[in-house]
């Protein structure tokens, strides 16, 4: 799972690098912990399936989402 991680972790960074108006969110610090991601977490199941969130999961990860989108409907337009 870390070595698929970092593969698209770096997949996530050059397109970030190319294109200045994409932003890159981590979701990964509410559903992991010390490099490792669960499945299940105080007994509720994070992932519908081995690439998909659950019910649970995407409340989870929902307030990151949402600083993030906040940000950028507050954030200047990036100059060409």
């Amino acid at each position: 799972m870390a070595r698929r991680r970092q593969a698209y972790n770096a997949v996530l960074a050059r397109v970030a690098a190319e294109y200045r108006d994409v932003r890159v969110v981590d979701l990964a610090p509410p559903l992991c912990r010390a490099g490792l991601c669960y499945a299940l977490q105080g007994g509720r199941l994070l992932y519908r399936d081995t690439l998909h969130l659950s019910d649970d999961g995407s409340q989870a990860v929902a307030p990151l989402l949402y600083a993030a989108i906040k940000q950028a409907a507050s954030a200047p337009p990036p100059a060409n």
